[in-house]
């Protein structure tokens, strides 16, 4: 660890020693230290209901806001809200003004200190926060340089009458050196981080506490050909020790990690393991074409991201065109991924994509997009006792197979009537339908599925000079389960319009509709909304929303009824000035 933080100071030396250009590097001074800036809101609601039970309380208050206080270009945000129900209050970054960050940046320079996130590439260090500091330099066009130390997790003692336990304090530190001109780029990646065995005043025997330690080593890049081929490829490998404790062990260990001593140690419970991923584009006249292709192997992990799958291997195709002079353009996808590549696993998920997308514009006045959409996952189920009473391995053994399917379409078409070019009149005319249908197989006999259909028609009025629209809609909605099926259909009217030079925003909508179960109708809502807010000088802003909802059911049980719900707001925003000019040079 010396010798790399050595070369790394060694870098950031050299790099700083020849830009000694800080004339303009305490321009900030001269602005006003403290700035302010942010927004308070205040909000009544009016509640009252007839037929049945009151679903919230009659009258309700609440504050919220935020203030962003500045200084000298420091950042520290404030948000809030209260109400009559309870209090909240929240600092920035991770709720606690214990935990402070600040990230300061000189052209190429930028440095980050106290609680920071990095990322270096998705299989090495992936935005894992952190306590310590870090930098990021870019002196030129061609090469650039990171580096980051600090405390990835502070040390926890347990606490049984809470329910805490016990993690080691883990410490972590990396670089990544890289190269880049136009879209060609190579970069070097290394990341290590290490429990500290000492950091515990008291480890219970009872837990699986043990500390371990991390080494991941990365290559990324791409290159282009011609303009028209693009290869992209990025290779890790992961060593990961379970218990650093333990033995050390030398056998069977890849030949990248060995002779490494001080960044490495093998153990017995010392694991390693590779992810890569390659993709290849060719960009033609009017058409591309694309394959990329990925494998994670099975318990691959880093110590410098939160999440990460693995276990997976998939390939996928892609290609899209332009025809008829870019009035028709497509898009298709198709993919295949599976897991248990070690195939010791008692399942194994295979997983199929394929998509499309069309769009169509005939004219200026037409728009058609049409997509689809295919999702099958194929599960191979073994049983315990098929491996437990196995006598003949040559016999192949029971599985329970079990397969989903789901498809998903949409259309949309959309025209406009009317000259294009007409600014005091705009008419549009909307289609729009959905449907997604999944099923389920288990030994190719269905036993359960939904389908799931939407159907939308609008008109739609914009009278430009007096800032009015009109729209006035159908909508339906049919859902298909087994044994049922539920169809919900009705209109609904809207109307907006600005007043006194947009300073006033209005708006008023009543929507009707039915529902029926089986072929029964099951209830009728009629939903009446009105609002308006008002614009003073950009920073106070007044509200108010009325809605109205009736519904009258047949079903015993669900009621009738009739709710009002109104609610009556302020706002109020706000951001002090730079009270101080510049000093021009003479």
């Amino acid at each position: 660890m010396k010798r790399v933080t050595i070369l790394i100071l060694i870098i950031l030396g050299s790099i700083s020693s020849s830009a000694q250009d800080v004339e303009h590097l305490f321009d900030r001074f001269k602005k006003t230290a403290f700035q302010f800036s942010g927004g308070i809101s205040a909000n009544q609601v009016f509640y009252g209901v007839n037929g049945i039970d009151s679903r919230r309380s009659p009258y309700t208050y609440y504050l919220s806001g935020n203030v962003n206080a500045s200084f000298y270009g420091w950042n520290f945000p404030v948000s809030f809200s209260f109400s009559d129900q309870e209090l909240q209050y929240q600092t920035p970054p991770l709720q606690s003004y214990n935990r402070i960050g600040i990230a300061p940046y000189y052209k190429w320079i930028k440095l980050y200190a106290g609680y920071s996130n990095m990322t270096f590439s998705p299989y090495t260090l992936n935005g894992y926060t952190f306590s310590g500091g870090g930098a990021e330099l870019t002196p030129g066009k061609i090469f650039n340089f990171s580096a980051m130390y600090g405390r990835l997790h502070e040390a926890i003692e347990e606490d049984t009458s809470q329910n805490i336990t016990a993690v080691y304090k883990r410490m972590g530190y990396g670089f990544k050196i890289g190269a880049k001109k136009d879209a060609d780029f190579i970069d070097l990646i290394f990341f290590k981080a290490e429990d500290d065995v000492n950091s515990l005043l008291y480890v219970p025997d009872n837990l699986e506490i043990k500390p371990g330690e991390n080494l991941v080593l990365g290559v990324r890049g791409g290159k282009t050909f011609a303009k028209k081929v693009k290869l992209d490829f990025e290779y890790a490998s992961s060593a990961i020790t379970r218990d650093i404790r333990t033995e050390k062990y030398d056998e069977n260990v890849p030949v990248l990690y060995r002779n490494i001593s001080g960044l490495f140690t093998p153990r017995v419970s010392s694991s390693f393991y590779n992810a890569l991923k390659g993709s290849f584009n060719y960009l033609g006249s009017g058409y591309g074409l694309g394959i990329a292709y990925e494998r994670i192997d099975p318990g691959y992990e880093t110590m410098g991201a939160y999440y990460f799958n693995n276990d997976l291997e998939n390939l996928t195709i892609n290609a899209n065109t332009a025809i008829f002079k870019n009035k028709i353009q497509l898009a298709v996808n198709f993919g295949l991924e599976h897991n248990n590549l070690d195939d010791d696993k008692l399942s194994t998920m295979k997983k199929t994509v394929g998509a499309f997308n069309v769009n169509f514009s005939p004219s200026a006045k037409w728009n058609i997009t049409t997509s689809y959409s295919n999702f099958t996952s194929f599960t191979n189920i073994r049983s315990d006792f098929d491996y437990i009473n196995q006598v003949n391995p040559i016999i192949p053994l029971d599985t329970l197979n079990f397969t989903q399917i789901t498809q998903s379409a949409n259309t949309n078409v959309s025209y406009l009537i009317g000259d294009p070019s007409n600014s005091k009149k705009k008419q549009f005319i909307n289609f729009n339908f959905s449907a997604q249908i999944a099923a389920n197989e288990q030994e190719n006999n269905p036993n359960s599925g939904s389908a799931f259909y939407n159907g939308n028609a609008s008109y739609s009025l914009s009278l430009i000079p007096q800032n009015m629209t009109i729209t006035t809609s159908l909508n339906t909605n049919y859902t298909e389960m087994p044994g049922a099926y539920n169809f919900m259909a009705g209109p609904m009217v809207a109307v907006s319009r600005l007043f006194f030079q947009k300073a006033l925003r209005s708006s008023s909508s009543i929507a009707w509709n039915r529902t029926y179960i089986n072929e029964e109708l099951v209830n009728e809502i009629i939903n009446f909304r009105i609002n308006g807010s008002y614009t003073i000088k950009k920073k106070h802003r007044f509200n108010l929303s009325i809605i109205v909802l009736n519904k009258s059911s047949s079903t015993q049980n669900a009621g009738s009824f009739t709710e009002f719900t109104a609610t009556l707001g302020y706002s109020f925003s706000f951001a002090t000035k730079d009270n101080k000019k510049e000093t021009k040079k003479p």
